[in-house]
């Protein structure tokens, strides 16, 4: 079947000297690259650019309410200043997720994901997650990220559970109240965990959206800012945060939150609902380092009754090895 001058392992329609693999119209030497360079094009192969994840978080000793005294009254933890735990539990929080990573260009990746998360125990306790985590290299200097996220919970789920206010409020749901001033201050005794035991199941689902941005410059420096917000009252949150490891024996680091509220205009109201911390400081010599901090946490006030928002400034000398 072969024709006059054509080698073994030819095909029919090949011209002689063709090497087997080539195709017709291409001279000796050259490859078939237009897989390879499709495949460049769009990053790695589909078994590394898909991932599947599980996670787990638990709290082993949640509280379920407080501890008190014999006239009714919390009993105060002297080195927390916050309520003592009563009655504890295990809270559990389990999650599921997936995404597929494209890279259409050399300065992009594009990551679809789907998250499911569920706490364990709590009948029909879950939310799904889904969005598209995007990065941009615009050079080996700036990295830049975004990532919109829509969400859909049902009623008795609580989005974001172990957050930044979580150490606070395991014992004091919401201890900021509305935020109008200090004396608006939750004067409840009801936990994070009481909390989520009192939510309705047979609710409407609550939709909502996240997103995320963040700047990061050389590695050196980075910023990074989320916003959210769900259907019904009270229910947006902000996050705002930044970076700063060693620049010429500067560091400093800080964040700021602020949740429970309705418009985005009172995002940086510094309220009673604002969470913040912040420290900079700088390497004087071989290792020896000092530094200042700000701390804004709530205090429980055993003659009131209620939370007070407490700022705290700090300044310490230290050693590190790392830095």
């Amino acid at each position: 079947g072969q024709t006059p001058g054509q080698t073994p392992g030819q095909t029919p329609g090949q011209t002689p000297g063709q090497t087997p693999g080539q195709t017709p119209g291409q001279t000796p030497g050259q490859s078939s690259a237009s897989a390879d360079e499709k495949k460049e094009k769009w990053g790695r192969t589909f078994w590394s650019r898909w991932a599947i994840g599980y996670t787990i978080a638990s709290d082993f000793n949640a509280p379920l309410s407080l501890e008190k005294d014999g006239s009714g009254n919390l009993v105060v933890d002297p080195e927390t200043l916050r309520p003592r735990e009563g009655k504890t539990e295990t809270l559990t929080i389990i999650g599921t997720d997936t995404e597929f990573r494209l890279s259409p260009f050399d300065w992009l990746d594009v990551t679809p994901y789907v998250d499911v998360n569920k706490i364990k125990y709590y009948d029909g306790s879950e939310g799904i997650h889904g969005g598209l985590n995007t990065e941009f290299r615009f050079s080996n200097i700036i990295k830049f990220y975004l990532r919109p996220e829509y969400r859909e919970l049902n009623s008795n789920y609580i989005p974001v559970y172990f957050d930044s206010y979580y150490a606070l409020e395991r014992t004091a749901y919401a201890p900021g109240g509305t935020g109008a001033s200090a004396g608006t201050a939750t004067t409840t005794s009801q936990t994070k965990l009481a909390y989520l035991q009192s939510l309705d199941k047979s609710g409407p689902k609550v939709k909502g959206y996240f997103g995320e941005a963040r700047l990061e410059i050389l590695n050196i420096f980075v910023i990074d800012g989320t916003y959210e917000d769900y259907d019904g009252p009270l229910n947006s949150r902000v996050f705002l945060g930044f970076y700063v490891p060693n620049i010429l024996g500067f560091f400093a680091n800080g964040y700021y939150m602020k949740k429970g509220f309705d418009d985005i205009k009172e995002s940086f109201i510094y309220d009673d609902r604002s969470l913040a911390a912040a420290e900079a400081g700088y390497i004087l010599f071989g290792g020896l380092y000092v530094k200042v901090g700000y701390q804004r946490t709530w205090v429980y006030n055993s003659s009131t009754s209620i939370y007070d928002a407490v700022d705290q400034k700090t300044v310490n000398f230290g050693f590190t090895s790392s830095m």
